[in-house]
């Protein structure tokens, strides 16, 4: 390569540099001049239930965002959110388990300088319900308590009932703080009450509106049942109620409710009542749709005196026929016998009993009968339903039905501690259900419950006929659970159950005063298994 051909090669390579520099410092003023601002990028978000947290990157040079959100699918037509702010956050409370559309773009010194939206896609919220974990109480004819989680932020509620014009109700700052709200002027019926915060519900509850009758304290049962027609309905406030010293007839359907779930009525017997007598008896040959309490609770103690206990609830030996027996939401205590015994000769059906949602103690500790207890021929309760409840310290069996069949049994969620106590049984076996040689004719599930300590060796499982199918799916048993000790071991239900280490007092806070919540937290049933009010 020649001299006059290196020269050549320095001036283009200086020529080149020149030019690059300059492109540069183009480039840059250029970036720097553009006739709008970049878009936000780096949007992130954090979504709690409704609760919205959206976060980006700063712009250069902006002078505020605009964050729209919308509640169709990238369209952006139908706005609920079109908002302006100075900082790279936003906080926004929305509708539960919806889909929304958001996008943000800078705002410039002057319109024509914002950035262009930076879309950032569809998301949704998660599912809300401000009336869970709240009792909803009828405090008097055509009145509701409507109550929430408190420190919500909430407007409004809404009330719809089929055939009725939807009511829009105000809620007040003070409302949304204490989470509560009385509604009055109802008339009997079933409601549904959705909660909003503007335009986004954050929850629904469903009421039902009833009575014909309400009892103070003071006021009789016998007079109030006289005072109804057959199918009415009984409010009772919180107090107690004495019953009287002899079994009161019920020769109707009816329903008798306590207002309040938490504060539930008391009724029980006079002192002049003996050990054998019962507080309800169907009247003979009466054919009832139904016989249901709710949120009531029975005492058993004569007199509310723990010196001696009445025998039954129901004692029934007149024949009757009655489509359903139901408790929900009650308390059965200090009943020398059983709640519910089906005896003497004549036809006795009950279609359906239930026991729901309720806390049974201190049962049969006078006798060995079951808490349902049916052992005559001409005695029928065809469906049995026990739910969500717990049942403590009681002498005899769950079920006894040993001289029918059943169409279907169903024992789910509960939980149950010291079964088959000593009581006056002696060396007698008793199971934990007995249908001797009858069969379930559909299936007797048990699913998901807690079986506690059984003081006594006599105490075997489930004693069926070998027709019936029995399930037992989730159930777990403490180590002083035994149904398998007795000289004959032939219906044990223990190889069926998930076996807890521990004995009772190590599962439970206070299992002797009633107190299920779960001491082990390590327990692997705490979730699922059990009445879900102990449940964690």
């Amino acid at each position: 390569m020649t001299m006059k051909s290196n020269k050549y090669i320095v001036i283009l390579l200086i020529m080149i540099s020149l030019f690059g520099v300059k492109s540069c410092k183009e480039t840059e003023e250029n970036e720097t001049n553009l006739p709008y601002l970049f878009r936000p990028v780096g949007i992130k978000l954090d979504i709690k239930k409704t609760n919205v947290k959206i976060s980006w990157y700063e712009v250069a040079n902006a002078k505020g965002y605009n964050i729209q959100i919308s509640t169709d699918s990238l369209l952006f037509e139908n706005l609920v959110v079109n908002d302006t702010v100075l900082t790279t956050s936003y906080e926004v409370e929305l509708g539960g388990g919806l889909t929304y559309s958001l996008r943000i773009k800078a705002i410039g010194e002057s319109s024509d300088k914002d950035s262009k939206f930076n879309v950032y896609g569809l998301f949704t919220t998660g599912t809300e319900n401000l009336f869970e974990g709240y009792n909803q109480v009828m405090t008097s004819f055509g009145t509701f308590s409507i109550k929430w989680a408190p420190n919500s932020s909430v407007t409004n509620i809404v009330i719809k009932s089929e055939g009725q014009q939807d009511k829009v109700i105000e809620i007040s700052a003070e409302e949304a703080q204490s989470g509560t709200k009385t509604v009055s002027n109802l008339t009997n019926g079933t409601y549904t009450i959705e909660i909003y915060n503007n335009q986004f519900k954050r929850g629904s509850v469903t009421v039902k509106v009833e009575g014909d009758y309400v009892m103070n304290p003071g006021d009789t049962l016998s007079k109030a049942i006289s005072a109804i027609k057959d199918g009415g309905t009984i409010l009772v406030k919180p107090g107690n109620y004495n019953v009287g010293s002899a079994a009161l007839s019920i020769s109707k359907s009816i329903k008798i409710k306590g207002f309040n779930p938490d504060s539930l009525p008391v009724f029980y017997m006079d002192a002049a009542a003996s050990n054998t007598t019962n507080m309800l008896t169907i009247a003979t040959t009466s054919r009832l749709n139904y016989i249901i309490f709710e949120n009531i609770s029975f005492n058993g103690y004569r007199g509310l005196d723990p010196s001696g206990m009445i025998g039954y609830i129901f004692n029934q030996g007149s024949e009757c026929n009655v489509g359903k027996i139901m408790f929900d939401n009650c308390i059965i205590q200090h009943v020398g016998r059983t709640p519910l015994r089906v005896k003497d000769p004549g036809n006795k059906v009950i279609d359906t009993v239930i026991f729901n949602k309720c806390l049974i103690f201190d049962i049969g500790n006078e006798s060995t009968y079951a808490i349902i207890n049916n052992n005559i021929t001409g005695g029928f309760i065809n469906n049995i339903f026990i739910t969500n409840s717990t049942f403590n310290n009681f002498a005899g069996s769950i079920i006894l039905h040993n001289s029918n069949n059943s169409k279907s049994v169903l024992i789910e969620n509960c939980t149950f501690n010291d079964i088959s106590t000593s009581g006056a049984s002696g060396t007698s076996i008793r199971y934990i259900v007995d249908y001797n040689t009858y069969i379930v004719e559909n299936t007797l599930n048990v699913n998901n419950c807690i079986f506690g300590r059984t003081p006594r060796q006599y105490t075997e499982g489930i004693r069926t006929g070998a027709g019936t199918a029995l399930t037992i799916k989730g159930s777990y048993c403490t180590s002083d659970y035994k149904d398998n000790n007795s000289p004959t071991i032939t219906y044990s239900i223990i190889g069926y159950l998930n076996a807890y280490s521990g004995t009772y007092s190590d599962l439970w806070v206070d299992p002797n005063n009633n107190d299920f919540h779960f001491k082990d937290k390590s327990f692997a049933g705490k979730s699922s298994t059990g009445d879900p009010r102990w449940r964690e």
